[in-house]
């Protein structure tokens, strides 16, 4: 998993609040809490059953919130890239993950407009399995060059299951 910087931010967890810092990357769009994290908080008791933590002997408990599950991911480029006017070209693009345990599945990328970049449009792909390394089709519909930076959101893709 590729580490772009890091941030340092006050977490607030139940009704504590913790400078924290966190770990920035393009491959993931949620929070992991590491247990060398956790441990430094002291006690922390995890209810499952109940879907509920505790940090301390006194702390009050703190609902778990699952994760939606989705049939989408998002896919975003991999490296600033200048188009030429009127041109296509393939870009590097990556999937984000929903966790670092997540596998990567075979994704369908439709064929539109990108909404915050006029002229410019995404081709219809599919993209192996894996998070980093595809490529999606690219066109420049404008009589002017366009650069997209790294991390430009280039729409949802839906994952594939074997049937």
């Amino acid at each position: 998993m590729e580490i772009e910087g890091v941030c340092v931010t006050i977490l607030s967890v139940g009704q504590k609040k913790y400078r924290t810092y966190i770990l920035v990357t393009p491959d993931m769009d949620g929070l992991v809490l590491g247990a060398d994290w956790l441990s430094r908080k002291g006690k922390v008791v995890w209810d499952f059953n109940h879907r509920r933590v505790k940090f301390g002997e006194r702390g009050m408990w703190i609902p778990l919130r699952p994760e939606k599950e989705q049939n989408s991911c998002q896919v975003v480029t991999a490296k600033t890239v200048a188009i030429q006017p009127n041109q296509e070209m393939d870009i590097e693009v990556r999937i984000w993950r929903r966790s670092p345990s997540e596998q990567p599945k075979e994704v369908f990328m439709e064929a539109g407009a990108l909404t915050k970049t006029p002229y410019i449009y995404k081709g219809r792909g599919l993209l192996p399995a894996r998070f980093n390394d595809n490529r999606l089709r690219i066109l420049n519909a404008h009589n002017t060059s366009c650069k997209l930076n790294k991390g430009t959101h280039l729409g949802e893709a839906e994952r594939l299951s074997k049937t």
